[in-house]
């Protein structure tokens, strides 16, 4: 038996797996389960109970967590993140591992402050607007345990995983925002910060299912079934 998770992106996937299934002569069968997150929606804390725990008043805040893939726009992401929530007045929150120093380039920025936690998604209902990469675990915690507006800043690293695709189909959905070479980083990123100061809420995303239940329930099975 050979187990995958799906993707919500599936239909972007333009890699040289696509569609590939095992063949009828092999001695596996494939089965596709629903995609995998670490945090079920039972692990999510509501928002009073996320906002206490990160110390974290009233108004509208934004996290941002882009992960360890350092790319060259990352820099100019920041600058413009930093610009459009001063002028929507929200807070920025950027995401660190509880193991690294913050980042250089937030020394002296203003209305941005640190979050030393993991795992993050449990705390999502803290914040306003989201964002982030859009690696399988971001990308499909973020669209199902979360309503409010998400900006992905897909990395370049498409050998390993290619997020570009996954965030533009996200972005053709209404799931999401997307920074692309479509249009200026600076339009992209006022537009989702208007969002999050309105407080607005996306409903159009997929519901979460339990793709580890079904993994698990599948083995199962297959133990049974072997005796």
């Amino acid at each position: 038996l050979v187990m995958e998770p799906s993707d919500l992106a599936a239909a972007a996937d333009r890699g040289v797996t696509r569609g590939r299934h095992a063949q009828t002569d092999c001695f596996a069968r494939m089965a596709l389960s629903a995609p995998v997150t670490l945090t079920r929606p039972d692990d999510m804390l509501s928002r009073r109970q996320a906002r206490r725990a990160l110390g974290i008043g009233r108004g509208p805040h934004c996290l941002i967590s882009l992960g360890g893939d350092e790319t060259g726009e990352r820099h100019l992401l920041m600058h413009n993140l930093q610009e459009a929530a001063a002028k929507a007045r929200v807070r920025l929150y950027v995401a660190s591992s509880p193991l690294t120093t913050p980042e250089p380039n937030l020394i002296g920025m203003t209305r941005t402050q640190t979050v030393h936690v993991y795992p993050l998604a449990p705390f999502l209902a803290a914040f306003d607007g989201i964002v982030t990469a859009a690696g399988y675990n971001s990308f499909h915690e973020v669209l199902q345990l979360s309503d409010r507006p998400v900006l992905f800043a897909p990395g370049r690293g498409a050998r390993r995983d290619d997020q570009a695709a996954r965030a533009g189909f996200a972005a053709e959905q209404s799931w999401a925002y997307c920074l692309d070479d479509e249009r200026p980083i600076h339009e992209t990123v006022a537009t989702f910060m208007a969002d999050v100061r309105a407080g607005a809420s996306v409903t159009s995303r997929p519901a979460w299912r339990d793709g580890a239940g079904e993994i698990a329930n599948a083995l199962c099975a297959l133990i049974d079934c072997e005796g």
